[in-house]
């Protein structure tokens, strides 16, 4: 984990793969926090595509393992986010992950993306 002083200027912000970041609007050090986004089956929406895309085979209780595996890393996702109360989460990894409690900056980075 690696805290830094507030960021003005997004292109500053480093970037590698399987990124994850929590932005608070006050400085905070959160403690006991899980990393999701190396997690390749992670996602916030439902696991089953995901883990269809994964080269397990055809074993039908394998599948189901992973399926319920990712809803709980959903469950445990949501809990922290309640836990360490950030403004947003960005996430990239196998997936971008983006959650905000602030609902203007959800619109301005859906309308973002829908123009890409």
């Amino acid at each position: 984990m690696a805290i830094s002083p507030r960021i003005t200027i997004s292109k500053k912000i480093p970037f590698v793969w399987f990124d994850e970041w929590y932005i608070f609007d006050e400085p905070a050090v959160p403690t006991e926090v899980e990393v999701f986004v190396n997690y390749g089956t992670f996602s916030l929406g439902d696991p089953a595509p995901t883990v269809a895309t994964m080269h397990i085979g055809t074993d039908a209780e394998k599948v189901a393992r992973l399926v319920e595996s990712a809803l709980k890393l959903q469950q445990k996702f949501w809990a922290q986010m309640e836990r360490i109360k950030p403004r947003s989460y960005l996430a990239n990894g196998n997936s971008f992950t983006f959650v905000t409690r602030d609902s203007g900056l959800f619109e301005r980075v859906m309308g973002a993306l829908e123009s890409l």
